[in-house]
């Protein structure tokens, strides 16, 4: 007797035999374990971390003068679309006000980057359950603490906080929770 064909049913209205097949064939091969998915997911967060490996070694002049641009550029991007009436003396108010809040910011969002990418290539790499958020957590703390640890050790003028430590955990913590909650079962 003939092998009766499958036919294809989209998911929603929005798909195509083409993304379908698409989509198939590159989940396929990441569930396969496919070196070069693999190679490109590890190689990703080999560069996140080198990324944040290298604002680490900025000295602390170099640093805070990094933060001081993006600051500015964020209060004038707020008080253009606000439509507030500016001047540069209150600018730089706003910028040495606001200068703390988003190198904290920086530090939870690089973190939280690095939180996403290191769940979603432990999953891919084959590790299943809970394990793999555990493993990704522990990854990010160990490198958070091992980071303030290389600013005081070489960047000039910096200096290691516990509070940055807790405050990377958490920003990895949340990247971790959103993958898992936006990720498929």
């Amino acid at each position: 007797m003939p092998r009766k064909l499958k036919t294809w049913e989209p998911e929603n209205d929005r798909e195509t035999p083409t993304k379908r097949c698409r989509k198939g064939v590159i989940l396929e091969s990441i569930r396969n374990g496919n070196p070069k998915y693999l190679i490109l997911h590890w190689g990703v967060i080999l560069i996140w971390i080198a990324c944040i490996f290298a604002f680490s070694a900025q000295p602390a002049r170099d640093s805070n003068g990094l933060s001081l641009k993006v600051t500015r550029i964020i209060i004038n991007a707020a008080t253009y679309v606000m439509q507030a009436h500016r001047d540069t003396g209150m600018t730089e108010r706003l910028v040495a006000k606001y200068n703390g809040l988003v190198r904290k910011a920086a530090h939870s969002t690089i973190y939280f980057l690095l939180g996403v990418l290191l769940t979603r290539s432990l999953r891919i790499s084959g590790m299943k359950g809970k394990k793999i958020y555990f493993w990704a957590l522990l990854f990010c703390l160990v490198y958070a603490a091992s980071d303030e640890l290389h600013q005081v050790l070489v960047a000039a003028g910096r200096s290691g906080q516990l509070s940055d430590v807790l405050l990377d955990t958490a920003g990895a913590g949340v990247g971790i929770g959103v993958y898992q909650l936006f990720s498929r079962k």
